[in-house]
């Protein structure tokens, strides 16, 4: 079931507090040891209120997507036997019967039987988005990312990369960028407990199984892009170039009023007031 729930409120507090440096190290892949490079996160991406209702719910959606049920038993009307009524309605002293296939009986149709059955369920786009935002910001205040800049370029067999997953955690997920030596992804298949994704295929329940992330260099680009792209494109209404309420009055001409009908003229003349009239 979903998580309906109203925020605590604790719940608007950004996950890593409003002072807080977005600049972390670059560590080496074979050896997990920090380099000299650094990056720097953007706050509106990993640095936002973590929202768990909002996680739950998401998450569910992506489990709940491609669930379809094929079980079906037979309805009343599919059973087979005869269609009349078995006996009459009073006069017997016992209860009211009218199909033989009824769920009363031995071998009549059951009642409230499964059916195929489709178990997804439209999720907002803004919701989504949002729940993905909040992950990463869980994550990062736990210390469950890490970025990386050495890849195995030359692997090419599985021996040459499972030592070093293992340095960072049991379940690890690797996001990198839209370039990633072919080898690398080839020989990291079989390795249990490391997935290697890009940013553009992974979703938020590969990151809620996998609590350890691993994000390159060029992965943290291609996800912050990711993720103001999808930001511009859903909120695109938020950067319309709106005037202020001062700025249109100051633009608004005042037309003068002018007087047509007789009555209002025979008025103006009668006060001698300063309107003009047609």
């Amino acid at each position: 079931m979903l998580v309906r729930f109203r925020c605590f409120s604790t719940w608007a507090l950004p996950a890593l507090g409003t002072e807080a440096s977005l600049t972390f190290p670059v560590v080496f892949f074979k050896t997990a040891q920090p380099t000299k490079q650094t990056v720097t996160l953007d706050p509106t991406i990993f640095n936002v209120p973590v929202r768990r209702d909002i996680i739950h719910n998401v998450f569910h959606y992506y489990r709940c997507l491609n669930w379809q049920t094929t079980h079906r038993s037979r309805r009343v009307g599919e059973m087979a036997g005869p269609g009349a009524k078995i006996r009459g309605q009073k006069k017997s002293g016992r209860a009211r019967v009218g199909k033989l296939q009824a769920n009363l009986f031995q071998g009549g149709a059951k009642s409230h039987g499964p059916v195929p059955r489709d178990h997804s369920f439209v999720m907002n786009s803004k919701v989504k988005l949002l729940a993905l935002k909040c992950l990463l910001s869980a994550r990062l205040a736990e210390g469950n990312i890490t970025f990386v800049d050495n890849i195995l370029k030359e692997a090419e067999k599985t021996k040459e990369v499972a030592p070093y997953p293992k340095l960072f955690g049991e379940r690890v997920i690797l996001l990198h960028g839209p370039e990633l030596p072919a080898g690398f992804v080839f020989a990291s298949r079989n390795i249990k407990g490391f997935k290697v994704l890009s940013t553009e295929e992974v979703i938020l329940n590969d990151i809620v199984l996998n609590p350890k992330l691993l994000i390159t260099v060029d992965g943290l680009n291609a996800l912050q892009n990711k993720i103001k792209g999808m930001e511009s494109a859903l909120f695109r209404n938020r950067k319309l170039n709106r005037k202020l309420k001062e700025e249109s009055k100051a633009e608004e001409e005042i037309q003068p009023v002018v007087i047509k009908s007789k009555m209002l003229k025979d008025i103006v003349q009668k006060y001698n007031l300063d309107i003009p009239t047609n």
